[in-house]
């Protein structure tokens, strides 16, 4: 029987809250202790967004946790993902 994996997610810094909610609720109704990946996210001056992952994602299922008003670091978010997918 294949294992199941449990999805990691990462929250934007939009709605923290939000974030820990849903965490908080999966880890509920699945039975298993879900966190949030361990990241950071910022703005630079210029406006640029830094994003930095400290857990190793590859492989993994993923959501990222941002609403959509704040399109950019999500963005920035999913492209950072699907970098360190790649390599």
């Amino acid at each position: 029987m294949p294992t199941l994996n449990e999805p990691k997610l990462i929250a934007g810094n939009a709605n923290l809250p939000l974030a820990n909610s849903i965490a908080r609720r999966m880890s509920m109704h699945r039975g298993v202790n879900q966190g949030l990946v361990d990241a950071r996210v910022e703005r630079f001056n210029d406006g640029e967004i830094f994003v930095e992952v400290y857990e190793n994602v590859r492989g993994e299922d993923m959501f990222i946790i941002q609403p959509t008003s704040w399109i950019m670091p999500l963005l920035a978010s999913s492209t950072l993902t699907s970098w360190i997918l790649a390599r």
